[in-house]
């Protein structure tokens, strides 16, 4: 009998987990109960898996699992519609739910104490959703929003039509939305029968993860799902895959900037002896910035903007998947060039090197899953549906055994030009000929040979038999140990740098970010761009190491190393296995001491970043929002978020960078921060190694006056070819971070936003009004902006315009309900545990407080300052932004003429 193996993007991240501190049962009715103590955060996550998705779908009702998950939540006899998510909300807690090709998954993440209540809410959904006729048709409307957005959105239509191109029997070739005019067609009565055939307990996992002793979860849990009636459940299987006997090839057309590439190869299903080879395969080409394909292609080859490698790999064959993203003009040679690297696994096996690099990035994997409470009961779920819980504990023994040879064996079986589908999206602007299916293949012919279809015995499952899992081999059951939460240590070291540390040991990992007051806030006139480039570059090489040995480095010790620019700060960040710290530090240094900024680098980048300008061009959401800060921001910094203005990012220089970066780092402008596995003593030591010689300078301040007003108001329109869903935005600005009035609107955000909140309930739930709906406040040091948005069709887009202003206004004239106040307060605050659950969350926020001068030690009093917001400081708020003259609206609709998307090529 074969072992078992599975796809390692999610084992790996479960594994250490297994059989550490799970408890399963089985209630008389059927339904797989897991729980696992996890004291380290008072949070619990309540997840319930059930055995369908997409794939269980017969082809006249393509949708119908992605659009029966829209409507469970929506009410019950107990619960009308709405009260389910305000609900949960008040509880200071999260819901949402997820359709996959093999799954449907809903989950409650909220405060320990509240777990009853999620409990109860959730098990009344699963056994009771009333799927009210109204809410029915209005929902329609959003699941057919939905999918569209997906379809304006360059990567989800590039991932659609190479699974189209590449399956022509199974479900996999099926967008998991389904297909608009079938979804039209859907009625009420056949969502039902899709309820009681699949949503039993026979067919369903119910998992537990979070600050709670078993006992009591084992006792509340019967209580409320030990009523649920038993009956087995009857499931469609969708349809065997033909074995691929030649190379596929489809060019389309659209009206984007960039050019994309999307290709997959047929593989065996996860049960497959060769599945753990297969992912260690995808992770040397595509994880970290020493991968392959980040390495030569994107970064020495310059020839692509984005690019990754992954697995799709569930109970049937699947598909070993590359996705990139370039200009145009770079389209061929950027396939040309990723099809070489593929080749170059099959002639050559990896070096140990590489492989031990690789096996270390996924042990860092695994323990940075476990710092989240929803991470472990995903996981957990996930595999007992899969078979057992326990299974990524072999699967994990498996991974260290994978050798060189074997990766060259599963590479030279797979990649084969006669098993392999290739898609082509590019701009209708581009003024190349274009491809045929013929002209694609003899280019390729002579990088990647066809040998004939893969014989359809490389696909089979191996052994059927369930495997036995010996309790002996698996890790000891105990429970988790419990961590008191420690206090944030502040050090100041002589030359004014500050030092910030928080012992965490629930898992061996440890962050250490160089925070500095910076960002676009500190870019001068016409330089826009420059912190995201400066904070790029420092990764680019320095006296002693390149860019490759800088990223090599770091990975082969199981860490990453990274930058970040935003609107007020800049940093360095690394995340490593704790025992593997004072070794990044020798890189490290140099990163943040000594780049070398060289001046055909510096061009490298800005050749990046114009073309990721380009890119989120190609994202209606993202080109909206961007054009929303333009009109509000005027000629402030913070009118470019991140990226930066295209014409002023082309004239920047190496000395530039290097002028910039001096200004900053000066140690009264630097905050270290350290979060993890790691004593205050240590931390003191590294810093000193790491700053200690460092002069102190002046700080540095802004340029730019702080606007007092929108650049512009009233309404703007903007109109794009081929667009299926339009985007409503309005936009205020707002007083600046931590002000009284900033966290009063806070308070406010949180009662207007998220499911329950009053724009998500006007716009979608009334008026199906987009499937994005709702409201943000980004606070910023200087001004910050408050907006709400909807992407409804192109006719109801002055609707949801209306509906935004008349809302916000209807705020600052008539006030808010001290229970829709007391119901946001809540959901902040256990938000705000919730997103605080990772070292590197910790360490940004505090890292970012401390160096903007408001204290670290606001992140800890937050919740207490939420609590004193009262509804006079909200009315107040509002009825000082909300104004219709202070307003900027903006929409982007479709171009009236016509100019469908166009199948350039069929095989």
């Amino acid at each position: 009998m074969k072992t078992i193996l599975f796809f390692l993007a999610v084992t790996i991240m479960f594994s250490q987990q297994a059989g550490s501190s799970v408890v399963k049962k089985v209630l008389p009715n059927g339904l797989t109960v897991l729980v696992k103590e996890d004291h380290s955060n008072p949070i619990v996550a309540v997840n319930i898996w059930f055995d369908v998705g997409s794939v269980n779908e017969t082809e006249q009702m393509t949708g119908l699992a992605h659009f029966q998950e829209h409507m469970v939540f929506k009410g019950t006899e107990t619960y009308g519609v709405g009260d389910i998510a305000k609900t949960v909300k008040a509880a200071g807690g999260n819901l949402n739910a997820g359709t996959s090709y093999s799954y449907t998954m809903y989950y409650i993440v909220l405060p320990s104490k509240s777990f009853p209540l999620a409990l109860a809410v959730q098990a009344d959904a699963m056994m009771h959703s009333t799927f009210d006729e109204g809410e029915f048709k209005k929902e329609r409307i959003v699941v057919i929003d939905e999918a569209r957005m997906y379809d304006d959105t360059p990567d989800a239509y590039v991932y659609y039509r190479t699974m189209e191109l590449g399956f022509d029997s199974h479900n996999y070739r099926r967008p998991i939305a389904g297909y608009e005019k079938v979804v039209r067609k859907i009625k009420r009565d056949q969502l039902l029968d899709f309820y009681s055939t699949y949503y039993r307990p026979s067919n369903a996992v119910l998992v537990v993860v979070g600050d709670i002793e078993p006992d009591k979860a084992f006792k509340e849990v019967e209580a409320v799902y030990g009523k649920w009636e038993h009956k087995p459940a009857d499931i469609y299987e969708p349809p065997a895959e033909t074995p691929q006997q030649t190379f596929r090839f489809k060019e389309f057309r659209g009206e984007i900037e960039s050019a994309y590439l999307g290709m997959g190869f047929h593989i065996p299903n996860i049960k497959h002896e060769d599945y753990p080879a297969l992912e260690v395969l995808a992770t040397l080409l595509s994880s970290g910035k020493s991968s392959r394909l980040f390495r030569n292609v994107q970064e020495n080859k310059r020839l692509v903007t984005t690019i990754n490698a992954g697995v799709l790999a569930e109970k049937w064959p699947g598909y070993f998947q590359i996705f990139a993203s370039m200009p145009a003009e770079k389209w061929e040679d950027a396939r040309d060039a990723i099809f070489d690297e593929l080749h170059a696994f099959q002639k050559e096996p990896c070096s140990p090197e590489e492989l031990i690099k690789a096996r270390r990035q996924l042990e860092k994997s695994i323990y940075a899953e476990l710092e989240t409470m929803e991470g472990q009961a995903s996981n957990l779920g996930y595999y007992e549906l899969l078979g057992d819980y326990r299974l990524g504990d072999w699967y994990r023994e498996a991974i260290k055994n994978v050798t060189p040879d074997q990766i060259t064996s599963v590479a030279g079986k797979y990649f084969d030009l006669d098993n392999c589908s290739l898609v082509a999206y590019l701009p209708n602007t581009w003024s190349g000929t274009g491809y045929t299916k013929e002209s694609v293949e003899q280019k390729l012919l002579s990088r990647l040979s066809p040998a004939g279809a893969v014989p359809a015995e490389a696909f089979a499952a191996g052994s059927t038999d369930e495997v036995a899992i010996d309790p002996a081999t698996a890790k000891a059951a105990g429970r988790a140990k419990a961590v008191k939460h420690g206090n944030v240590k502040l050090i100041t070291m002589d030359n004014g740098l500050r030092i910030l540390v928080k012992r965490r040991e629930t898992v061996p990992l440890v962050t250490m970010l160089t925070m500095l007051q910076g960002g676009t806030r500190l870019e001068s006139a016409g330089k826009s761009g420059l912190s995201t480039l400066t904070l790029r570059a420092l990764l680019k090489g320095t006296a002693s190491y390149s860019a490759e040995e800088i990223a090599r480095t770091i990975e082969e010790l199981g860490g990453n190393i990274e930058t970040l620019s935003s609107f007020d700060v800049a940093g360095v960040y690394t995340s490593v296995l704790s025992e593997n710290l004072d070794a990044t530090l020798p890189v490290y240094r140099e990163v943040v001491r000594d780049p070398l900024f060289l001046p055909e680098e510096i061009e490298k980048e800005k050749g990046k970043l114009l073309e990721e300008i380009a890119q989120r061009h190609d994202n209606p959401i993202m080109y909206s929002i961007d054009s929303l800060f333009i009109d509000v921001f005027g000629n402030h910094p913070y009118s470019h978020p991140f990226l930066g203005d295209e014409d002023q990012l082309k004239s920047l220089t190496s000395q530039d960078c290097r002028n910039w970066y001096g200004s900053v780092m000066v140690p009264g402008n630097i905050v270290l921060t350290f979060v993890g596995d790691i004593p205050a003593s240590k931390a003191r030591e590294i810093a000193e190694k790491l700053f200690g010689d460092l002069k102190p300078g002046p700080l540095p301040s802004p340029a730019a006056a702080i606007p007092d007003a929108p650049a512009r108001t009233g309404i703007r329109e903007m109109k794009r070819k081929q667009l299926k869903q339009s985007m409503a935005l309005v936009g205020f600005l707002a007083p600046p971070m931590m002000s009284s009035e900033a966290i009063s609107l806070e308070v406010l955000n949180g009662l207007l936003t998220g499911l329950g909140g009053r724009l998500f309930v006007e716009l979608r739930d009334k008026r199906s009004l987009g499937y994005m709906a709702g409201s943000a406040f980004i606070p910023l040091k200087d001004r910050s902006i408050f907006l709400g948005y909807a992407n409804p069709t192109a006719d109801g887009v002055d609707e949801a315009l209306k509906v935004i202003m008349d809302e916000l206004t209807k705020v600052s004239r008539d006030g808010v309900e001290d229970e829709e106040i007391a119901r946001s307060k809540e959901w902040l605050i256990g938000s705000h545990f919730m997103q605080l659950q990772r070292n590197f969350s910790q360490a940004i926020a505090y890292g970012t407080y401390e160096s903007l001068g408001f204290g670290y030690a606001v992140i800890d009093k937050s919740p207490e300052l939420i609590r004193k917001v009262t509804q006079k400081d909200i009315s107040e708020a509002a009825s000082r932004l909300f104004q219709e003259e202070k307003a900027v609206l903006l929409k982007l609709v479709p171009d009236e003429e016509k100019s469908a998307e166009k199948e350039v090529e069929g095989e």
